[in-house]
């Protein structure tokens, strides 16, 4: 599967956390989105993650549900782990020299006067 960030003006919904991160995930020719959203609470953080897709990806999932990890076990599995996840793919990517693979963005949210969503930094690619 390939996963693609994707801008927030394919935010689909009226309401965003403080963060907010959207991919398209495709397996020729299908595709299916998810968002991931986080914001700070007192003790920690609150995580939502919405996946949503076509009936042709959900086909497909089904029929290689053999070979691939139950979509909300492993987002359970993996949200649960943020506190240990996130600071080791950190670790992971942090000095990795190409920018072009190690593309940073800060995913800080903001509402337009219009009422969609943004990011707050414009997020380009390295030049």
């Amino acid at each position: 599967m390939r996963i693609t960030r994707l801008g927030m003006q394919n935010y689909p919904f009226t309401d965003c956390f403080e963060h907010c991160w959207l991919s398209e995930g495709k397996i020729d020719p299908v595709t299916g989105n998810i968002i991931h959203m986080y914001q700070d609470t007192e003790g920690g953080i609150q995580w939502r993650s919405v996946q949503f897709t076509t009936k042709a990806m959900a086909k497909l999932m089904e029929k290689l549900a053999d070979k691939m990890p139950d979509t909300a076990s492993h987002m359970e599995y993996e949200s649960g782990r943020l506190n240990t996840f996130l600071p080791q793919l950190y670790d992971l990517w942090k000095d990795h020299p190409d920018p072009w693979q190690n593309i940073r963005f800060d995913l800080t949210t903001v509402q337009n006067p219009d009422g969609t969503w943004a990011h707050k930094y414009p997020n380009k690619a390295p030049s």
